[in-house]
C-alpha cells in the first residue's frame, strides 16, 4: 500500500501557481418580481484572476481589500485582475430574471445561457452567469439563499449531516434563508428553487460514508420518489464498493422545469417528463450517479480533453447492456460504431479534442468512441487490473483536475504495462482503423491457416478475434495486427471451412461498407442533410438513376 501511495504522487499534478478563490455568496431571490440581488466575497491568491457574468447582471459595487474599484477596471461582461499579494474581492449586484422559456427543447436547454424564473421556479445553473464568478472555478464556497416565496432550495452545496434542515428542508416561512457549504473545489455554483415535495433517505456506503439521498420532485411526480431513492441508494453503494468512497455529503435528484440532464457535485437536474419514464431509474440515473466520481469528484482538465463522459458511459450505460447479456452488449458496440461512421468525412474530431457535447457528431466521439477505447483497455489489461486502476485513479485525483495522461498513468501503474498504444493512436486519430483479411490460405495438411492482414493509416495496435469454421465446429482465436500488413499462421484441430474477422465487433474499427447498410442516423449527422419526398404515383428510382442526378437527393 505504501508503494502504491508513492506511485500515486505523480498523478493529477498541476503547474498552476494561482490557487482557486474561496467564496462566500449570499442572494435574495424574488420570484414574484423576477429579480435577484446578491453579494459575494472572494479570497484571492496572488496571480491572475478573471471574473465574468451575464451581460444583464448589473454590478452595483466592486471592492478590493475594501477599496472601491473604479468603473474603468471592468467591462459589462467581466473583470481581470493581476495581484501581487493575496486580497479580498467583494461584489454587490442585481439581476432581472428572464421569463422561463418552457418551449426550449433538450439541446436548447443545455445551451441556455440566461438565468430564468417562472411557474414558481428559479433556474440558475452556474453556466448562466447569475453571479460574478471566477472563470477558473472555485475552491470551497458557502451560499446563503433567501427566497421571498419560502420555497425549497436545491443548491449545488449542502449543509452537512450535523446541521438541522438546510439542503433537505423547505423554507417554512416567507423570507426564510438557508446556508449551504461546499468544502471542495467546484466549477461553479448551481441553484434551483421550485415548488417541490422533498423526500430523503439516510444511507451508509461500504466505505463508511454517511449521506442523505433526496428527491426534489414536483407534487405531480412525488409518488416516484421511493423508486428513485431505491435506485440511487443501490447505485451509490455499488460504485462506492467498486471505486472508492462517495465524495459528497448527499445526492439530490431534482426535477428541472426544463428538459435538462445536468450533473453537479452531489446533485442532478433531470427534466420532469424524463423522470416520468419508467426506465430512467435503472439507466440515466446511473449515469448521473457515476458522474459524482468521474467529472465532479475527479474534475476534468478540459484544456487536455474530456475523458469523463467516455468512462461514465462505459461504467454506467454499457454496464446495463452487459448485464442484459452478450447480444445487448454487442448491439451497443455496433451502435457506437454506426454513429461514428455516420459522421461526415472531415466533420469528426480527435478524441483528445473533445470538450463537451454540442451536437451529435461530438457526442459520437466523446461518449461512444471514448467508451469503446476504455472497454478495449479493460479487455487488454484484465478486469482485476482495470478495477485496481480505477481505485488508484480515484485515490490520487479526487477533488482535483485530471487528464487522459493521468488516467493512462493510473492504469499503467495498476497493470504494470506500458499503455501508449492503448491510448495515443485512439486519442489522436479522427478516423477508425480498417483491419481486413486480404487472403486466407489453408495449410497443406489441412490443420493450419495462414491469414494475410492489412490496415490503413493511421496504424493501430489491434488484438483481433478471428472466428474459424472447421469440419469439427467453430472456434475463436486472436491475432495481433500492429503494422499496416502482417501474416499470421494459425493451427487448427480440423480443416478450415471459413473465417470471419471479429464477428461481434469487440474491437473498435470500421467494417467493410457492405457490412454496414445505411441508416437514418447517416442523414441526421450529415453536414448538409437533404430530404427528398416522392409524389404519389412516382416511380421508384433505382440506384443508377439516383447516382446520375435526375432530381434525386445529393
Amino acid at each position: 500500500m505504501a508503494a502504491l501511495a508513492w506511485l500515486a504522487a505523480g498523478l493529477c499534478s498541476t503547474t498552476s501557481t494561482t490557487v482557486a478563490p474561496t467564496a462566500a455568496v449570499a442572494v435574495a431571490v424574488d420570484l414574484t418580481e423576477q429579480r435577484l440581488e446578491g453579494s459575494a466575497r472572494y479570497d484571492l491568491s496572488a496571480g491572475k484572476h478573471v471574473f465574468d457574468w451575464h451581460p444583464a447582471l448589473e454590478i452595483l459595487s466592486v471592492r478590493l481589500n475594501d477599496a472601491e474599484l473604479p468603473d474603468g477596471a471592468r467591462t459589462p461582461e467581466g473583470l481581470r485582475l493581476e495581484l501581487r499579494a493575496a486580497a479580498g474581492l467583494a461584489f454587490d449586484w442585481r439581476l432581472p430574471l428572464a421569463p422561463l422559456d418552457g418551449a426550449l427543447d433538450h439541446r436548447a436547454a443545455l445551451r441556455a445561457d440566461r438565468p430564468m424564473t417562472g411557474g414558481g421556479f428559479a433556474w440558475l445553473p452556474a453556466a448562466a452567469g447569475w453571479y460574478p464568478g471566477p472563470t477558473s472555478g472555485l475552491g470551497d464556497y458557502s451560499l446563503t439563499v433567501r427566497t421571498t416565496a419560502g420555497l425549497p432550495i436545491a443548491a449545488g452545496a449542502y449543509s452537512g449531516p450535523a446541521a438541522a434542515g438546510g439542503t433537505n428542508a423547505p423554507a417554512a416561512e416567507k423570507g426564510t434563508s438557508h446556508t449551504f457549504r461546499h468544502p471542495h473545489p467546484a466549477g461553479g455554483i448551481d441553484l434551483l428553487i421550485g415548488p417541490y415535495a422533498l423526500t430523503t433517505r439516510a444511507i451508509t456506503t461500504p466505505s463508511g460514508v454517511q449521506l442523505d439521498v433526496a428527491t426534489y420532485f414536483t407534487p405531480a411526480i412525488a409518488a416516484l420518489a421511493s423508486d428513485y431513492l431505491d435506485a440511487a441508494a443501490a447505485q451509490i453503494i455499488e460504485y462506492d464498493a467498486l471505486i472508492g468512497p462517495w465524495p459528497f455529503a448527499r445526492f439530490a435528484i431534482v426535477a428541472s422545469p426544463l428538459p435538462t440532464g445536468f450533473g453537479m457535485p452531489g446533485m442532478t437536474w433531470l427534466g420532469e417528463e424524463v423522470l416520468r419514464l419508467p426506465f430512467i431509474p435503472a439507466t440515466s440515473l446511473r449515469h448521473e450517479v457515476l458522474h459524482n466520481w468521474w467529472g465532479n469528484g475527479v474534475r476534468v482538465d478540459y484544456a487536455r480533453g474530456n475523458w469523463s463522459e467516455g468512462l461514465t458511459t462505459l461504467m454506467a450505460d454499457f454496464l446495463v447492456k452487459e448485464r442484459e447479456g452478450p447480444e445487448a452488449a454487442a448491439a451497443q458496440r455496433l451502435d457506437w460504431v454506426r454513429t461514428l461512421l455516420a459522421v461526415p468525412p472531415g466533420e469528426s474530431i480527435a478524441l483528445r479534442d473533445f470538450r463537451a457535447r454540442a451536437h451529435g457528431r461530438q457526442a459520437a466521439v466523446g461518449y461512444g468512441k471514448a467508451a469503446f477505447v476504455l472497454l478495449m483497455l479493460r479487455e487488454r489489461i484484465g478486469a482485476e487490473a482495470w478495477r485496481a486502476g480505477l481505485r488508484h485513479f480515484w485515490q490520487a485525483c479526487q477533488h482535483r483536475e485530471a487528464s487522459w495522461a493521468d488516467l493512462q498513468q493510473a492504469f499503467e501503474q495498476a497493470s504494470g504495462q506500458t499503455l501508449d498504444s492503448a491510448f495515443e493512436p485512439w486519442l489522436s486519430a479522427q478516423t477508425l482503423p480498417t483491419p481486413r483479411i486480404t487472403r486466407a490460405v489453408a495449410a497443406a495438411d489441412g490443420l493450419g491457416l495462414t491469414l494475410h492482414l492489412s490496415q490503413g493509416e493511421p496504424v493501430h495496435d489491434l488484438d483481433l478475434p478471428v472466428q474459424i469454421r472447421t469440419e469439427a465446429g467453430t472456434e475463436m482465436q486472436r491475432v495481433r495486427l500492429s503494422t499496416q500488413q502482417a501474416v499470421v499462421q494459425l493451427r487448427l484441430p480440423a480443416a478450415a471451412l471459413g473465417v470471419r474477422l471479429d464477428p461481434s465487433l469487440s474491437v473498435l474499427r470500421a467494417p467493410a461498407a457492405a457490412a454496414m447498410p445505411p441508416i437514418l442516423r447517416n442523414a441526421l449527422l450529415a453536414a448538409m442533410p437533404a430530404w427528398w419526398v416522392s409524389q404519389a404515383g412516382d416511380a421508384i428510382h433505382d440506384t443508377a438513376e439516383w447516382q446520375g442526378g435526375g432530381g434525386a437527393p445529393a
